[in-house]
């Protein structure tokens, strides 16, 4: 921001505002200008000393434009905390917010945590040539099933390199909760070679099995990242102890597959509910990875590059050809269930276990969003509900902690920055559980304005609205060992991978 002086000329800068200047007013007095920033900060200075009086934040805005209908650009983080009701999300590529990692608490409407994961300048331009400032580049994060650890992933690259030595640079770096805040305590520095991307990073859920795959102690201290050369990598946590002091390091526990001259650009790697296998998607094959030996279990062959995976059952869940088609895949059987193009550029699914349902959101350029929730039946795809926004929804979360029920379901979350809550009916207790069916949507924080939007039920009278709430159905495949029915020979892959699905329900 800049105070001209109309009469002397004397110019007066306010700089490293953390966004760019949307809005200005000023008080009638004149002592303190109202600053509205692109990553929907409102700060209050004074024009005495411009120095900030108070500062009030909303969540960081996914756009990348500010004109009335803003483009998505590609905002990569946006995840929630295990056992919290906190939402961590950061700026699109390319803006000085890419690098911040904002925590919001959704269940009191407020910022609580803010913090840089890498150093940034907020400096646009520097030398006499004003080139642009290169900051780091934050393309993917991951949290612990506990919530305790925090993996970043980040890309710098030097484009004003003279020689032709790359100077492209990529960081993992492992963040533990320490009190109020996030303590960095290892940076592994181009973890899967020079040159090498990190396509997607997971960690094994708290699910616990009983035939050899990871414990619920180990479970909270393992991160996988998939490299775009095609390995992946294990990372876990050891205690180290000198003494009476005992610390935490991190180091490469396995390698599985091995590095080639091809590269992707598109990847992506989840573990089962059952953390029994590790599935990535890389070169238009689905790889299934025993997660306790690191043997390959089983490929399959997609034909386009997959940019999002998700499970739901034994269904293979994906987004692919750039995302623009979405798909799924019977694991058992290795055959497609159903595949659809989309005629719309951004999307986003996403998985609730609870609920047996997967959701897919599709963004237009015009700034309209569809979301559709649909379950897997013996027969393919059900779709049970479509939903209608009236703004660009670039992220879709799956809400399935038992600690934050008023939560459960799906959350989105728009090009504005605003969050939508849809959950689905709930079962009266002591009464058999409803289908999960979502009849309406609202904003989950108290203080935003309400999101306009229309549901259309495909399974029902759609003419009913009512606030949606959640059921939790009493089975769910986080007890379940999809390893062993992989590695079977002889046998109906498909009847006992149904079995151990139907086992005790």
């Amino acid at each position: 921001m800049v105070i001209t002086q109309i009469t002397s000329g004397a110019k007066q800068f306010v700089p490293r505002l953390g966004g760019d200047v949307i809005g200005i007013n000023q008080t009638p007095s004149g002592s303190q200008y109202s600053i509205s920033l692109s990553n929907n900060t409102i700060k209050i200075i004074s024009a005495g000393d411009l120095d900030s009086v108070s500062e009030i934040s909303g969540i960081i805005s996914p756009s990348s434009s500010t004109s009335s209908k803003p483009v998505l650009a590609p905002s990569t983080v946006a995840l929630l905390q295990p056992h919290h009701s906190n939402l961590y999300i950061n700026g699109p590529i390319s803006s000085p917010s890419s690098s911040t990692l904002q925590c919001y608490d959704l269940l009191t409407d407020r910022q609580s945590l803010r913090f840089e994961t890498s150093l940034t300048s907020r400096t646009k331009w520097t030398g006499k040539e004003k080139r642009p400032v290169l900051e780091p580049q934050m393309t993917c994060a991951q949290f612990t099933a506990d919530g305790d650890w925090l993996a970043t992933v980040e890309e710098w690259e030097d484009k004003y390199a003279l020689d032709e030595v790359s100077s492209y640079e990529v960081f993992l770096k492992i963040w533990r909760w320490r009190e109020k805040g996030w303590d960095l305590v290892a940076k592994i520095e181009n973890p899967h070679g020079i040159d090498g991307h990190v396509l997607g990073i997971t960690s094994p859920s708290p699910a616990t099995t009983t035939t050899g795959a990871l414990k619920a102690s180990d479970n909270n201290r393992e991160f996988a990242t998939l490299g775009s050369e095609g390995s992946i990598k294990i990372w876990r946590a050891y205690k180290n102890s000198h003494g009476n002091v005992s610390e935490t390091i991190w180091s490469l526990y396995r390698t599985i597959g091995s590095s080639t001259s091809t590269t992707q650009t598109h990847g992506a790697i989840i573990y089962s509910p059952d953390n029994s296998v590790l599935i990535a998607g890389i070169g238009g094959y689905i790889h299934l990875i025993n997660a306790t030996s690191g043997h390959l279990v089983k490929s399959l062959h997609l034909g386009h590059s997959i940019n999002k995976l998700d499970i739901l059952g034994r269904h293979l869940i994906s987004l692919h050809d750039n995302m623009s088609i979405f798909s799924g895949w019977d694991l058992s059987s290795g055959q497609i269930v159903f595949s659809e193009r989309l005629d719309r550029p951004h999307s986003s699914i996403a998985v609730n276990p609870l609920t047996s349902t997967m959701a897919i959101a599709s963004a237009s350029e015009k700034g309209k969003s569809t979301i559709t929730i649909s379950s897997m039946t013996m027969k393919g795809k059900v779709n049970k509900t479509k939903i209608s926004v009236d703004s660009a929804v670039s992220h879709l979360l799956s809400t399935t902690s038992t600690d934050m029920d008023s939560l459960a379901g799906f959350l989105f979350v728009d090009n504005a920055g605003q969050v939508g809550h849809i959950t689905n009916l709930r079962a009266s207790q002591g009464s058999a559980p409803l289908r999960p069916v979502a009849t309406d949507y609202s904003v989950v924080v108290p203080g935003s304005k309400f999101i306009s939007g229309h549901v259309t039920r495909t399974d029902g009278d759609a003419r009913k609205r009512k606030r949606m709430q959640t059921t939790m159905p009493g089975v769910t495949m986080r007890d379940k060992d999809i390893s062993q029915v992989l590695q079977m020979e002889g046998l109906d892959i498909m009847q006992m991978y149904e079995a151990i699905l139907l086992n005790g329900v």
